[in-house]
């Protein structure tokens, strides 16, 4: 149960906070040229894209899922 919440959680978390995905998506672009090349490459435009909504619709509806089969058992 607790990791159904915590995954739902992060979902919630990820659909509500504008930027933050762009933001992840940064930092792991920017880790990975870092690894591989041992120094960052010059920052490259990414293209927009809307805040996805659904994954705080995702976090709720599995956050109410797993407390069902939580109380069915």
């Amino acid at each position: 149960m607790v990791m159904g919440v915590t995954v739902a959680c992060v979902f919630i978390v990820l659909g509500l906070v504008p930027g933050l995905i762009h933001e992840l998506a940064d930092h792991l672009s920017n880790t990975a040229e870092l690894l591989r090349f041992q120094f960052p490459a010059p920052s490259r435009s990414r293209a927009d894209f809307e805040q996805p909504r659904w994954f705080a619709l995702v976090g709720a509806t599995l956050i109410v899922i797993t407390i069902l089969l939580y109380l069915a058992n």
